[in-house]
């Protein structure tokens, strides 16, 4: 009998080992395709699980659904190509198999902020560490953050801040 329970213990465990390596290959999987339409059936596949087990298995090891965790990763991704400048909305939607009003509202819904706002945000937070750690003029801070024009800058960063960003190097240095 108790050859038996480690036995069973061990294959157990051996199970355990096998779905959190699988689990990690498919978590890859997911970062290197999102912009493909990913589906449970598929994932599961590549796991050779039914999807039922598979969801449990990925909810339990994640604490997120795959279709939360896959939503949060094209999240992820959208922010960081947002604020490179390397994709613009239309084309990370596009990328996603999304429409733009779609997109927007999901990164809404999980970030408290539409695209737009969150790069400004992005921006004048990186205005705020160069008017402080830097002596360069307020128009090159506001073409450094990204910003079309110095009159665009302003009207952000005193949105955000209640001062110019003259005003703002002032007070705080």
């Amino acid at each position: 009998l108790y050859r038996h329970r480690h036995a069973a213990e061990d294959i157990k465990a051996e199970r355990v080992f096998l779905h959190q390596k699988n689990l990690l290959f498919i978590e890859q999987y997911i970062r290197e395709h999102l912009s493909e339409e990913l589906n449970l059936e598929q994932l599961a596949g590549l796991c050779n699980l039914s999807p039922t087990y598979f969801h449990s298995v990925f909810t339990d090891f994640f604490r997120k659904t795959p279709a939360q965790f896959i939503l949060d990763c094209r999240i992820t991704a959208a922010k960081t190509g947002l604020l490179t400048g390397d994709y613009s909305l239309a084309e990370l939607a596009a990328d996603f198999h999304f429409s733009e009003n779609y997109l927007i509202r999901i990164f809404r819904d999980n970030m408290g902020l539409t695209p737009h706002a969150f790069v400004n945000a992005a921006r004048v937070r990186k205005a705020k560490l160069l008017l402080l750690t830097s002596n360069i003029t307020a128009e090159r801070v506001a073409y450094e953050c990204g910003f079309a024009d110095y009159a665009h800058f302003y009207r952000m960063f005193r949105r955000d801040t209640g001062s110019s960003p003259k005003e703002y190097r002032q007070e705080m240095l």
